[in-house]
Order: structure tokens, then sequence, then C-alpha cells
């Protein structure tokens, strides 16, 4: 009988390299990047200060919660002229951009965009365009985005 010898074990086989390199992980206190946003909205005050848009804000002398948007942000104005009702208007910002909302203020609300000016009728929105001033009553201020 002949006796053959045994062949030595065969090494295991390496996985594959995945053909995407994967991400590093992120090291601590290194934040994780943010999921894509709308668009940025950017209101300028009529004292020049500049509040960020994001979803609903409502604005006037002392703005409330209103039921239509129980989740949005309040921003007080300072309006020596007392034009500016308590929640005077709603500012909005979806997929296509930025709207503003006469909430039955006792002034009005009017977009003006070079010599297009648009009432905003309450109950209706009305979409903003970057560089447009809003009045509130005597209170300007502008939109960029």
């Amino acid at each position: 009988m002949i006796s053959v010898p045994e062949a030595p074990p065969t090494p295991p086989v390496a996985a594959p390299a995945p053909a995407v390199p994967e991400a590093a992980p992120a090291s601590p206190g290194t934040p994780a990047p943010a999921p894509a946003a709308r668009a940025a909205w950017t209101l300028v005050l009529a004292d020049g200060s500049e509040v960020p848009v994001r979803g609903v804000l409502l604005l006037g002398r002392n703005p409330a919660p209103f039921a239509a948007w129980p989740d949005a942000q309040l921003l007080a104005v300072a309006d020596t002229t007392q034009s500016v009702s308590k929640t005077h208007a709603a500012f909005e910002v979806d997929d296509s951009g930025l709207w503003v909302h006469d909430l039955n203020s006792t002034n009005g609300v009017w977009v003006v965009r070079g010599e297009d000016v648009t009432e905003v009728a309450p109950g209706r929105r009305v979409n903003v365009r970057s560089g447009s001033t809003i009045e509130l009553g005597d209170y300007v201020l502008s939109a960029r985005g």
C-alpha cells in the first residue's frame, strides 16, 4: 500500500475588499453631518439683526402660539409706532420657498419687490422672493434666501 502524504492545510481566504471605502467613524466630539435641510431663509429686521426662519415663525409685538402652527418659533419685535399687531404675521418655509401670511392684523402685510407691491389678504399666503421687503404696518423688514 502506498501512503500519500497529507497536503498542508489551506490558509483561509480573506474577504474581498469593499468596492467603496467605508467612511471612518466620527471621533468623539465630532458632530455627524447634518441631514439635508430646506433652503435657508433669513429675515433682516428693522434694527439690522438677522433671524433664520426654519419651518414657521410667528412675528408680532408679543406673539402668541397659533393653533395652525403649534410648534412655530415666536419672534417679538420692537415697534415704537404700535402699528404691528400682537401676532401680526406668519413666515413659513417649505420646499417651494418663503411665504408670509397676514394673521388678521390691524395694519396689514405687504410684500414689496422693486415696483411690485402685493398686499397679503388674511387667509392667503404670498410667496416672498429673496431681496423683497415686507411691510407690517409701519415696520419694515427684508428677506434673504
